[in-house]
């Protein structure tokens, strides 16, 4: 769940008719109120040098943001009036990791590599309604529309890179993004995240019958998270 923190938005306009362009009038807040419930599920597989993770995430704006608009920012008109809600899309968010580990060492003593996992990734993105929209009406006519009514969003994109955990407790996680699928929703071109995470205390020294280090652990690039 996100809770809002930050300030409300507005709008402020400059008056046509004044020559030095000083003349600003508030136009619009946007209040910033909307809670967000983001349920997930997810499910790991590692086994070996394999290791798979999936997650299912969605994204509920429980309650919106109020619209207040001043419909006559140069004439009578100085007080903002309620004109609706605003409500963010509901989303859903599939997200698919695996990792295969190509090295490992045969024990985590000492320092050093412990284990190189190239890491292939996918993460679709997707509306799960029309967006919202508000229209602001001044003497029965138009004024101006908030949001982008009835607009639907759809992306996937696909990652390649790399987890390399240290022999000390350290891990890097370094991968390049890209859209695949998106059209008009493409969000960037192309994106190189790099990721530092270490885990204190115990744990690292460990070693399976086979004298291999056992503790390999993927990660995932959209996140962060090892």
């Amino acid at each position: 769940m996100t809770v809002p923190t930050s300030d409300d938005q507005t709008i402020s306009v400059t008056n046509p008719f004044d020559p030095t362009g000083t003349d600003r009038r508030l136009f619009a807040q946007l209040e910033s109120q909307s809670v967000h419930l983001m349920p997930f599920i997810g499910s790991v597989y590692n086994r070996d040098r394999w290791f798979i993770q999936s997650v299912m995430q969605f994204d509920f704006d429980a309650n919106g943001n109020t619209l207040n608009v001043n419909t006559n920012p140069f004439g009578d008109g100085t007080t903002l009036t309620r004109q609706g809600v605003l409500q963010s899309q509901n989303y859903i968010f599939l997200d698919l990791s695996v990792a295969y580990q190509i090295y490992r060492a045969r024990c985590n003593q000492g320092w050093g590599i412990s284990s190189i996992a190239p890491v292939a990734e996918l993460h679709y993105n997707r509306s799960l309604n029309a967006a919202d929209g508000v229209t602001v009406v001044n003497n029965t006519i138009p004024v101006y529309t908030f949001g982008a009514a009835g607009a639907q969003f759809e992306s996937l994109n696909a990652v390649a890179g790399t987890a390399i955990l240290m022999k000390s407790g350290g891990a890097w996680l370094i991968g390049y993004g890209t859209p695949i699928v998106g059209g008009s929703d493409r969000e960037f071109d192309g994106e190189l995240r790099v990721f530092y995470s270490y885990r204190f205390g115990g744990g690292r020294n460990n070693c399976d019958g086979t004298g291999y280090s056992n503790s390999f652990r993927g990660g995932n690039l959209r996140t962060g998270i090892f």
